[in-house]
């Protein structure tokens, strides 16, 4: 009786050490799986920060003013030369068109944009101290479902070019009518 009780001992004994003894593997195996996800995920969201410095710098280095909206009609990016071009000192990221810009005639491009979802192209004139005339091409992006995703805006500002049309049509005005007059008076 004694030799079986001696075994049945030493086996619970090895069943209790290979029991506890697979726990502490099964512990440090999950452990090593947690801390390996934890790695994994800091290098995802470093991998995602470092893209969106990226893009960040990419689209503040374009000279054309860029306004990219969500799927909401909301702002989720502007670029520095387009604050500069409408003078914005606050954060408008988050907010409409209406209501960071105060402009009617972006707004009602921004809805043409998102009823039409292809390149759309328009001029308009920014009327805030300087008077600004702008050409705005404008395109809604779309997802493989062909779903709007949201809108891309890139503003050029041609009021140079147009002042420099302005003063050409002026110069040609005044030299027809200066080549006429001496002319006409030739002919008589």
């Amino acid at each position: 009786m004694w030799p079986v009780l001696i075994f049945a001992f030493l086996a619970a004994a090895v069943v209790v050490y290979f029991s506890l003894r697979e726990r502490r593997h099964r512990r440090e195996r999950s452990r090593a799986q947690a801390e390996y996800t934890r790695e994994a995920l800091r290098q995802q969201q470093q991998a995602i920060a470092q893209a969106e410095t990226q893009q960040q710098a990419l689209v503040n280095s374009m000279l054309e003013g860029v306004l990219l909206l969500g799927r909401d009609g909301r702002i989720q990016l502007i670029n520095r030369s387009l604050a500069f071009l409408f003078n914005l000192t606050t954060e408008v990221r988050g907010k409409t068109v209406v209501e960071a810009l105060r402009w009617a005639a972006l707004d009602e491009l921004v809805h043409r944009v998102s009823l039409e979802k292809e390149v759309v192209g328009a001029q308009l004139e920014f009327s805030g101290p300087p008077i600004r005339i702008l050409q705005v091409n404008a395109t809604a992006f779309l997802d493989h479902e062909l779903r709007q995703e949201g809108a891309i805006f890139v503003f050029h500002d041609i009021t140079r070019l147009k002042q420099l049309e302005n003063t050409r049509q002026e110069f040609v005005a005044n030299v027809s009518h200066e080549l006429r007059t001496p002319l006409s008076l030739i002919k008589g």
